[in-house]
């Protein structure tokens, strides 16, 4: 019996220190992922000029690394990563958002989420097409310079916002470039 309880022992405590450790366990973003985040290393101002001299001032925050700790019977006990960057219109803005966040959440352009052996989740937002894990499987390669997310690849368009674009030209090095809105006019990153 004394040995029993001994096995039983040690059992136990090998299954306690692995639930504390996965709980404690934080998954890592890959090369890719970060490579979408690399241009918003600090907060920024980018004005957007369309070709009847609208203006468009956006403020990109810069990203945030953080960990959500889940600890609940009914969800699991587990660390979800995550990566966001945020932005924001400024009043000025010739685009506007139908609804604000309550507690003055800003929209986010990137939001990646990453739990160890458990669910991943990737979402592109911005003006009003967003975009999730399948479709930005559809429209990267690996090592672009530069990629354009379109319309026709976004898995839903013309959310909460006034005027919606058709599409959007996001380099890896500096951020969006420029977009398309849903009139066809053009739109420039002048600063």
């Amino acid at each position: 019996m004394k040995v029993l309880n001994r096995v039983f022992s040690i059992v136990l405590f090998f299954i306690v220190g692995e639930f504390f450790i996965s709980c404690n366990y934080n998954s890592s973003f890959d090369k890719n992922e970060w490579l979408f985040v690399k241009p918003f290393n600090k907060n920024d101002t980018a004005v957007y000029r369309s070709a009847k001299g609208q203006m468009d001032t956006i403020i990109f925050y810069a990203v945030v690394e953080d960990t959500v700790k889940v600890r609940n019977i009914e969800q699991g006990f587990y660390n979800n990563n995550r990566l966001r960057v945020g932005y924001a219109l400024t009043k000025n803005s010739f685009h506007k958002f139908l609804i604000e966040s309550i507690n003055k959440e800003p929209e986010y352009f990137i939001i990646f989420s990453k739990a160890k052996y458990s669910s991943s989740f990737k979402q592109v937002s911005f003006l009003g097409l967003l975009f999730d894990d399948d479709n930005l499987k559809l429209i990267t390669k690996p090592y672009d310079t530069a990629i354009v997310f379109s319309k026709k690849d976004a898995k839903y368009s013309g959310q909460n916002i006034n005027e919606g674009i058709n599409s959007f030209n996001f380099n890896f090095n500096v951020g969006i470039i420029s977009f398309i809105d849903k009139h066809n006019v053009a739109w420039i990153k002048i600063k």
